[in-house]
């Protein structure tokens, strides 16, 4: 799913050109479609996701947060590989961010 918001050029706008609060009113506003879309997918695991709040808050709070920051941040560190590289929408991102100094 987070591939799916990262490889669209709305949300690639609303992370540079937005804080994360806005962003992620719009994110929470949208996640929810997006579940629905995916659900065909694999039901199982989105039916537990809609069955259960706590699940589908800690998803959004995750998935958003590390999209928005894929999105925002120019460089990317990955702490496995210990390599620096511009990032793009069809970068992973692993946890750790770089910004260039």
């Amino acid at each position: 799913m987070e591939n799916d918001y990262a490889n669209q050029e709305k949300w690639q706008s609303y992370a540079k050109n937005n804080d994360r609060a806005t962003f992620m009113l719009l994110f929470e506003k949208d996640f929810p479609n997006m579940a629905a879309d995916r659900y065909e997918q694999n039901d199982q695991f989105f039916r537990k996701l809609f069955d259960d709040p706590d699940m589908m808050k800690q998803v959004m709070e995750t998935v958003g947060s590390v999209l928005y920051e894929r999105l925002k941040k120019k460089y990317i560190f990955d702490p496995k590989s210990g390599v620096i590289e511009e990032a793009t929408p069809e970068t992973y991102v692993e946890d750790t961010y770089l910004t260039k100094k």
